[in-house]
């Protein structure tokens, strides 16, 4: 019987495809998925917002720097978290 996997698993395992270079067919072969339901998942954990944004604040600057797939934003480290949670989530769209 296959695993059934959480919203965790399935958002770590989404992370590691896009961070590589594999084909969705390959990276499902290699670790026993169904590739028509991790498209399906996939696709769905997309559409969902996210309160968690990974950021990193240099303490030599006041700027920070954000990579949402392949944009890149910077802008001063007082920019409202607000703001910057809507442009990903607009992005991401």
């Amino acid at each position: 019987m296959p695993r059934r996997r959480s919203s965790a698993d399935w958002q770590s395992l989404i992370a590691e495809f896009e961070s590589g270079s594999q084909s969705a067919a390959a990276f499902c072969s290699e670790r026993d998925l169904n590739a028509g339901y991790f498209s399906k998942v996939r696709a769905r954990l997309r559409k969902q917002p996210s309160d968690f944004v990974p950021v990193r604040v240099s303490a030599a600057s006041r700027s920070v720097t954000i990579q949402v797939q392949d944009v890149t934003i910077r802008c001063d480290a007082g920019t409202s978290s607000t703001w910057l949670r809507e442009l990903i989530r607009a992005l991401r769209t």
